[in-house]
């Protein structure tokens, strides 16, 4: 594989930002392999049953490329960031939570303009710590230019009244966008999720 995808091609080829996709969705749509031909050529992506997903070999491929070079500027910058996003992202599953599920232990069916607004208060809040985060990560890994937009379109449609904005599974939420933040982050700090602290 090394001989195929040497890390100054895959730092320098646009393709690999299907990789990234791929890695932070999961999967994608895919009717056939067109789009995808070379990394199914190479073992790296596999579509079946109308999707397209990494393989194993593809998310190693991936990491590779992910995490920032030892010992430089942007390894530096990654591991500042993911040490701030651990209270802010503590502060979003309390959150997250309190939107799905309201006073008593009741889940929040919504029908409280007062009670949703102030939660959406507090993923302000929460959204502000985030904000200031990127804004010292993206200089030094441009990649996480895209986080800060997706994350004001959420709210911009939350605050329109829609409410799937919030953490639905089925749109790009805040809370969909926050998962793949942190995902990224743990890409580039060379980190697992499996190592995080339980909460």
């Amino acid at each position: 594989m090394d001989n195929v995808y040497t890390m100054s091609d895959v730092r320098n080829d646009a393709g690999f930002a299907v990789l990234h996709r791929l890695r932070l969705r999961g999967f994608e749509p895919a009717e056939d392999e067109r789009g995808y031909d070379a990394f199914v050529d190479d073992g790296l992506v596999v579509v079946e049953r109308g999707r397209a997903r990494l393989t194993p070999a593809g998310r190693e491929v991936h990491a590779r490329w992910a995490m920032a070079d030892e010992g430089s500027a942007a390894a530096d910058a990654a591991a500042t960031a993911y040490t701030r996003f651990q209270p802010a992202n503590e502060r979003l599953l309390k959150v997250c939570h309190d939107w799905q599920i309201a006073r008593g232990g009741i889940p929040n069916d919504h029908s409280d303009p007062g009670y949703d607004d102030r939660v959406i208060g507090r993923l302000r809040s929460v959204h502000s710590s985030a904000v200031r985060i990127l804004d010292d990560l993206v200089p030094a890994i441009p990649r996480f230019t895209d986080y800060a937009p997706r994350f004001e379109a959420a709210l911009m449609k939350l605050d329109a009244g829609g409410r799937e904005w919030f953490a639905s599974p089925a749109c790009d939420s805040y809370h969909t966008v926050w998962m793949q933040f942190h995902e990224d982050l743990l890409l580039a700090a060379g980190r697992s999720r499996a190592a995080e602290p339980l909460h």
